[in-house]
């Protein structure tokens, strides 16, 4: 566990092995708000991240994971947050980006406005990629993008409206949904799709932040086919082979790889 400080007294732990004293509270946290949900994976599909390791290439991708928990000055829990950094080796070595992956963010609701969001989303996403990409000896100017997945938005939801307010807030960009028709696979498990006999594959949205290439509003996409394969990836390594084969088929639905897609930097009309 790694220990740092950031502005406004506020500690950051960073969490890598399972066996971690605060792993069981950071995991119950997000489990409690996430999982009801069912946008939380199991304790064991968390705790085998933690095995990932970025100069290991298996099937031509390389990854690494980590758990943030932030702490304020009085040691009182202000946030829970996890990401995972998916690196696509061929893909890298002809120009695309390395992947970072912001799975789940919990803020206190009693610790607001100080920066907690931004600090999760931008500086430790961003260091965890630099350590992946000089991990993997890849070339120090590997593009860097951090993507989130975001229920569509919904005229009238505040909530969802809410969320995606504070990404955009926070310098990322939605990928126009009228373009990319994008689906999170099944969380179930196999012994669950296999009784239903399908996998249902989850309608989202993405929110990108291509650092250091904020302001581009547009990219093409090959890029989004790119970053959708990482997660599928990523995915793969704890849900039903089912669940993945399905949400790999939903991208024949894309457009053609030289189209361009929108990069919104506000909520869709």
């Amino acid at each position: 566990m790694r220990r740092h400080g950031h502005p406004q007294n506020l500690n950051t732990h960073i969490i890598s092995r399972s066996d971690d004293a605060l792993f069981e509270p950071a995991y119950t946290v997000l489990n409690d708000y996430f999982g009801s949900r069912n946008e939380m994976e199991s304790k064991a599909v968390i705790s085998a991240r933690f095995n990932w390791r970025a100069n290991e290439v298996i099937d031509g991708y390389s990854m690494l994971y980590q758990l943030a928990y932030i702490t304020d000055e009085n040691d009182a829990l202000a946030a829970v947050g996890d990401y995972s950094v998916v690196i696509n080796h061929k893909a890298c070595e002809s120009g695309q980006a390395v992947v970072v992956h912001l799975s789940h963010i919990w803020v206190n609701p009693q610790k607001p406005g100080r920066g907690i969001v931004k600090h999760l989303m931008h500086s430790l996403s961003t260091e965890a990629a630099e350590l992946a990409i000089k991990t993997a000896q890849l070339a120090p100017n590997t593009p860097i993008t951090l993507v989130g997945e975001m229920e569509p938005y919904e005229a009238g939801n505040e909530e969802r409206v809410r969320r995606i307010k504070v990404f955009l807030y926070n310098g990322l960009r939605l990928v126009d949904p009228a373009s990319i028709p994008y689906c999170q696979p099944d969380f179930r498990s196999s012994k669950e799709i296999a009784a239903a006999q399908h996998s249902s594959p989850v309608p989202l949205s993405l929110m990108v932040r291509r650092v250091n290439r904020e302001e581009q509003q547009n990219t093409n996409a090959k890029e989004i086919k790119h970053i959708v394969a990482c997660l599928y990836h990523m995915y793969a390594q704890g849900l039903s082979p089912k669940a993945i084969e399905d949400a790999n088929l939903t991208l024949e639905t894309y457009p053609s790889d030289g189209e361009s897609v929108a990069l919104l930097s506000r909520l869709p009309a």
